[in-house]
């Protein structure tokens, strides 16, 4: 960027009281005098990170300002208003619960065309270069996102990275509970990262996984049948009973139905492990309908007459189309000038009903899991809805993750280890592939808010904590959430941006999303009712920006404090007991004789 365009940010202030962040600069852009929304005012500013708008009757308030993540921006729409070419309009959409905003005013005609490619560049650098740049350095041209030049800047550089190990994770969960047996012999580390070739056998996994010891000589050989060669591998256990869950995407059966006595095999291997049990359940987390209809793209579904050891089950959970398309209609419910028919458009958008079926689904997981049987997640790909299934079946069996670190190691592991495409679903820094775009996390985050509502006691952490990674989801801040692989972001972003768990997890951060409801004595296993009745809106997140649909305030802190209140009125009580039985044991000095 030219030096002219960008002005460097003094004293840590980008206009007013607003503070920078590391690394943001803001452009000598700003709108005067424009109106948002039709009946809002005043000035617009733009950084590498973010829009701001303060309002004229602000009187420098910043709760009245309007700060938006350039990461949030989903599309823009440039174009001249009432047929007159002089007078432009910019309509933007966002891919979170924000509805869309309208910018127009004098000022934006006349820097119209400077505020389109600033604004272009900042919100998708990986499509649209710098402006005034040289044509001659275009075609070199590197993108550099916030996160990247956010971190550059961050004095935490030098701070210990939070950094997920799946060797660590999977051996704690393989290892014996207290007491019970020896070390899981069962299962062994396959290391992709060994070969000469990172990743060769499914470049979607994390390097490391872990398969069925015996199964050399055949686990090669079925890799190649399931889609995009995602094999089954272990994603937890139950080491009392030897119950596990693992995953895997489709099997290539195609039209003509083709079969793979190696996967058959494997599978076969897998169930066997469970001495407990005859039978390896197959949990598609796919409609009937789909997963035949997947057979004309040669996918589709395991012909059980070649599985006898095994029994199948649809969930019925939509494709990603399905849930973009829900969540469309319930942002317009929930941004409607109109509240009279609010909860009718919430029912229509049929969100709650596809909240209620992926909790059903790993309701069903946990119940096969608890009646001593092994069960394989997959749906298409084994991506999406796999990793929604599994995610919360193990956070309903394994309480670690109900804590602040095990929740994150758990997203580390399910969802971001074994290839949610995190990069093409939320669309950081790209206006392109609209169609690969759903709010796949984000109905996951939806169902632990659920979950939390029934189970107040058995959550380290309140909603607070996952509306902050619901925010950083799309702000571009962090790196967490970038790429699409283990694989991509190895190669992309590694020790190039900061994790956002290092900042949630600090201690003088953690405090603010700490429940004092939980209970961490409470290790059971927790099972929510999947009904639609119990179904609520995650209004403190979905209504956000329309404070009249939202309840009068978040009553989680009042009910932390009363509960904080009454916990030091009944220690103060016990020790003033304790101190009042003390006194009347005491009986005087002893008496010398």
């Amino acid at each position: 960027m030219d030096s002219s365009d960008k002005s460097s940010i003094k004293e840590n202030l980008i206009v007013g009281t607003i503070k920078s962040r590391y690394g943001e600069i803001c452009v000598d852009l700003n709108l005067q005098n424009v109106h948002i929304d039709k009946n809002r005012v005043g000035n617009l500013y733009l950084t590498n990170y973010r829009l701001i708008f303060i309002p004229k009757d602000s009187n420098n308030k910043v709760n009245s300002y309007t700060k938006i993540h350039l990461g949030t921006i989903s599309n823009i729409q440039f174009q001249s208003q009432f047929q007159s070419k002089k007078t432009k309009e910019v309509e933007i959409e966002f891919k979170d619960v924000r509805p869309n905003m309208k910018i127009v005013g004098d000022d934006l005609n006349a820097k119209f065309d400077r505020f389109k490619s600033y604004l272009l560049h900042y919100a998708f650098p990986l499509d649209y270069a710098p402006p005034n740049i040289d044509k001659r350095v275009k075609e070199e041209y590197v993108p550099e996102i916030f996160s990247v030049s956010h971190y550059k800047h961050t004095p935490y550089k030098d701070e210990p990275c939070f950094s997920f190990d799946m060797e660590a994770e999977m051996k704690r969960i393989l290892a014996p509970k207290a007491g019970n047996g020896s070390e899981n012999s069962n299962w062994k580390l396959l290391n992709q990262a060994k070969s000469s070739d990172e990743y060769s056998i499914c470049e979607s996994y994390p390097s490391h996984l872990y398969v069925p010891s015996d199964s050399d000589a055949f686990l090669l050989k079925a890799v190649s049948y399931r889609s995009k060669n995602r094999f089954p591998v272990l994603s937890w256990i139950d080491t009392e009973t030897q119950a596990s869950i693992t995953r895997c995407s489709q099997p290539l059966v195609g039209i003509k139905g083709s079969v793979s006595h190696d996967d058959v095999t494997l599978l076969e291997t897998i169930q066997k492990l469970n001495k407990n049990s005859l039978k390896l359940y197959i949990i598609d987390a796919r409609p009937w309908k789909n997963a035949q209809g997947n057979r004309l793209r040669n996918g589709g579904v395991e012909n059980m007459d070649n599985y006898s050891f095994a029994e199948l089950q649809y969930v019925d959970i939509d494709n990603i189309h399905v849930m973009r398309e829900s969540l469309r209609k319930l942002k317009e419910a929930c941004s409607s000038d109109n509240p009279t028919n609010f909860m009718s458009e919430v029912e229509n958008s049929k969100w709650l009903e596809h909240i209620k079926r992926i909790l059903r689904a790993a309701n069903t997981v946990v119940d096969r899991i608890n009646n001593k049987s092994s069960v394989l997640v997959h749906c298409s790909d084994g991506w999406d809805r796999t990793s929604q299934i599994t995610s919360l079946a193990m956070l309903l069996l394994d309480s670690y993750y109900r804590t602040m670190t095990g929740f994150a190691i758990l997203i580390e592991k399910e969802w971001k280890s074994f290839g949610h495409k995190f990069g093409q679903r939320c669309g950081y820094g790209s206006n392109k592939e609209l169609d690969e775009r759903s709010p796949v996390f984000l109905q996951f985050i939806d169902c632990v808010w659920q979950i939390m509502i029934q189970f107040p006691t058995c959550f380290e952490f309140t909603e607070s904590f996952l509306l902050a990674i619901l925010k950083h989801l799309y702000s571009g801040k962090y790196g967490t959430f970038l790429g699409n692989t283990e694989k991509d972001r190895n190669k992309k972003y590694a020790n190039k941006t900061r994790s956002l768990w290092n900042k949630l997890l600090r201690d003088d951060v953690k405090i603010y999303f700490i429940n004092h409801l939980y209970n961490g004595d409470l290790k059971h296993i927790i099972v929510p009712a999947p009904f639609i009745r119990r179904m609520r809106l995650f209004t403190t997140y979905y209504c956000q920006h329309r404070p009249n649909r939202q309840p009068s305030s978040n009553q989680t802190p009042f009910w932390n404090a009363l509960f904080r209140k009454k916990l030091d009125f009944i220690k103060g009580r016990a020790e003033s007991l304790a101190n009042n039985t003390n006194k009347n044991r005491y009986s005087g000095p002893a008496k010398h004789t």
